[in-house]
């Protein structure tokens, strides 16, 4: 059985060494195929790695077989088809009356690329195979391992740029086998793979290349992982969609990535501008979003003026441009504001800016998106701005700066305030929908009836409110009755869109100006770097109430029993949880984010976080050891070419030289016989191939013959080579650092 696995070994690989390296260009495809697999962009999908191994042996058999190329590239191809039709239909199970294959077959023939998840199947298997195979047959058959790892590279960065940075330890697990491919091919490419391991030299040189390039790749990976990114509009491949439909170019029938989901989560201004009560809560354990700030409780990323039975809708204007750095002025605001800057770093791909409290200014350009009045007009106020859009869309990891006004009121302030509301106020924050049922006016009214400010009324319906259950599972409501009307009266449970939505339109009936705010609650607060965490899990909706000479205040309306996890009402005794504990991110990867600069001049600059000194520690200790064994390298070379000797004459100068070096060397006029002799007293073990050196020496010195013979010549080689050695290490116990030469004598061992 072993003899038939040998038999077989040799005849699919030829040597030991085509063997190891055709291991190695499995490694080096098989962390991107991982790292694929461990994505699982498809649900059910196939198993690449069977592919992998597949191909891999396919490959080497026809680099084995020395095919010509007119028929490796077909056989690739056919063989490549039968893979890939036998892995999607696995993904099919049998039903009754119809086989995997005719499940396949009906859903290949029914459906379009971009309406299944089947075509994506395709690409998958099909590109893993032909990248696969095509590699394997140019590392054997040309011994050019550059295929594979750019083969391997673009599968890799292709899956990690669309990935969180919890994968991008596969970057540095390809690396490695990667380096060491290159230099196994690089070793065997110039001796018909088979080299000489066994020779000192021979390992030697493979340390040093692989740690040389190990060096390179991880200092370049780090480097570029952790420098500020450019601008994608100063390098001129900016694309421009005005011109285009992008749904169109999205559903276009062969867009076989149409149909598969991303890694990241996806925000757009433009899709938030209505909120439906059947809507689901946004559960996700992911983050979205990391802020430094000096506090956190309401995170705001979109406000609703208009109620009607199924949600709220946001009517807002198109919008002004607000310039990078540019204040925005505020006539209306409160003297007893005050400001606050914080800086969010984007874990989602989006173009929502987080807002708390009024805008006055923002590290990159953005649009303002009023709300209309009720001529039609946008509002010229900063209070009255809906929602804040970046100018383009912002990929994770971006930073932006945000400087607001942020106003306080105490309750007294509160109760004070009066309901001398301003015109535009009214016009527009009271309004109610006809539709609305009676009961939930007569409702509010008999609430409020005893309160005598606004601010009574506030706590007279949020109290009554504080009864209802707040409950994720409540049923939905039914499409044909009022969202408000169906949460007070029959339901009597809900989540925070319906608390909020209860809150605004109960004031709304009691004369009190309000409007719904929706984004995230505070989040959870990393106790080591001071910053806040925000989760899918922490949207939340609220009131917003109108306050004389102050502004809009947030007012909590759900329950204060909920889960801290969720959403609930913010109190002084909020949980708050260790980021390196709850992120997904690995522990070396929890970075450190610095805040940006009061005046931002750069606004295009993704601002990447810096580090943390582990990375600093291993960059060190590899740059270290990549001298120590290049100075080796260097060393062995010259000892090697000092070893290299053509004449008697040649090896006594080098032993006098060395001995000088040594402290030995011949003094004053001490005659060859006198100063071997003391040498010889100081390397006993070294006397006769001193003796040797220097007979030779004086044979072709003073003698008529002034050459040796070839046999002699290899005598006097052999006894240099010795001596040499000896003569280095007699050099090195002379150094005063005792240390340091021991570590130098077991290098040399």
């Amino acid at each position: 059985m072993i003899k038939f696995a040998v038999k077989v070994w040799l005849a699919v690989f030829g040597n030991i060494p085509a063997f190891i390296t055709t291991l190695l260009g499995f490694l080096t495809l098989l962390v991107p195929v991982m790292s694929i697999e461990q994505a699982q962009w498809i649900s059910p999908q196939p198993s690449i790695v069977t592919v992998l191994v597949l191909a891999y042996l396919v490959g080497a058999l026809l680099a084995n077989k020395r095919l010509p190329k007119k028929l490796v590239i077909p056989l690739i191809l056919v063989t490549g088809f039968l893979v890939m039709f036998w892995q999607t239909v696995r993904l099919f199970s049998p039903a009754e009356n119809n086989s995997a294959v005719q499940l396949w077959w009906q859903t290949v023939s029914n459906y379009r690329p971009n309406e299944g998840t089947i075509y994506f199947a395709f690409f998958l298997v099909l590109s893993t195979w032909l990248l696969s195979s095509f590699s394997l047959w140019f590392l054997l058959r040309h011994r050019n391992a550059w295929f594979c790892i750019i083969s391997g590279a673009v599968m890799l960065l292709v899956n990690l740029a669309n990935l969180p940075r919890e994968y991008y330890y596969f970057l540095l697990l390809f690396i490695m086998p990667a380096v060491v491919l290159l230099g196994a091919s690089h070793l065997t490419g110039r001796s018909s793979f088979s080299f000489k391991w066994q020779e000192k030299n021979v390992r030697y040189g493979t340390l040093l290349f692989s740690i040389a390039v190990i060096t390179i790749a991880v200092t370049t990976a780090v480097t570029a992982y952790f420098v500020p990114a450019p601008a994608i509009e100063n390098l001129g491949l900016t694309l421009d969609t005005s011109a285009v439909n992008a749904d169109k170019i999205q559903d276009t029938w062969f867009n076989i990535f149409s149909s598969v989901g991303s890694k990241w989560n996806i925000a757009r201004s433009t899709e938030s501008q209505k909120l439906l009560f059947k809507d689901s809560l946004d559960n996700n354990n992911n983050i979205y979003y990391v802020i430094i700030s000096e506090s956190s409780d309401y995170w705001c990323t979109r406000r609703f003026d208009v109620y009607n039975s199924w949600g709220w809708t946001s009517t807002t204007d198109t919008g002004n441009y607000l310039p990078a750095g540019e204040p925005l002025g505020n006539p209306d605001k409160p003297s007893n504001s005050r400001t606050l800057t914080y800086t969010v770093e984007n874990r989602s791909k989006t173009d929502i800016i987080l807002l708390k409290g009024d805008i006055v200014s923002l590290s990159l350009e953005a649009k303002l998106m009023y709300f209309r009045d009720t001529s039609g007009e946008p509002a010229n106020t900063s209070w009255e701005i809906a929602s804040v859009a970046a100018n383009k869309f912002m990929s994770p990891y971006e930073s932006y700066r945000v400087k607001t006004s942020i106003t306080d009121m105490t309750p007294s302030q509160m109760a004070a305030a009066g309901d001398r509301y301003p015109d535009w106020v009214t016009s527009r924050y009271l309004q109610l929908p006809e539709s609305l049922p009676v009961r939930v006016a007569v409702l509010s009214q008999q609430i409020t009836s005893d309160a005598q400010t606004p601010y009574e009324k506030i706590l007279a319906i949020k109290d009554y409110l504080q009864n209802l259950t707040y409950d994720p599972a409540a049923p939905p409501i039914p499409e044909k009755e009022d969202g408000v009307d169906y949460f007070l009266f029959t339901s009597k449970r809900g989540v925070c869109t319906n608390f909020a939505s209860a809150m605004v339109v109960m004031l709304r009936s009691a004369g009190v100006p309000s409007r719904l705010g929706t984004g995230y609650l505070s989040g959870e607060l990393d106790k080591t770097t001071g910053k806040y965490v925000i989760r899918g899990r922490n949207t939340h909706a609220w009131a917003e109430v109108y306050f004389p000479n102050f502004g809009w205040i947030n007012i909590e309306s759900t329950p204060s029993g909920t889960s801290p996890d969720t959403e609930g009402a913010v109190t002084d005794t909020d949980t708050v949880v260790s980021f390196t504990q709850g992120s997904p991110l690995p522990w070396w990867m929890v970075t450190t984010t610095p805040a940006l600069p009061d005046t931002a001049t750069d606004t295009n600059t993704p601002h990447k976080t810096l580090p943390w000194p582990y990375f600093y520690a291993i960059l060190g200790i590899v740059a270290l050891f990549s001298v120590l064994y290049i100075g080796r390298a260097f060393f062995n070379r010259w000892v090697n070419d000092y070893r290299n000797i053509e004449t008697a004459a040649g090896a006594y100068d080098r032993m006098c030289h060395l001995a000088y070096l040594g402290k030995s060397g011949p003094v004053g006029s001490e005659t060859p016989l006198e100063f071997s002799h003391r040498l010889a007293a100081a390397l006993p073990a070294e006397k006769e191939d001193i003796n040797t050196i220097v007979a030779f020496y004086l044979n072709t010195r003073y003698s008529p013959r002034r050459n040796i013979g070839e046999g002699e010549r290899v005598k006097l080689q052999t006894a240099w080579v010795r001596l040499c050695r000896a003569l280095l290490q007699h050099m090195l116990r002379l150094k005063r650092w005792v240390p340091i030469r021991f570590l130098l004598l077991k290098w040399l061992e």
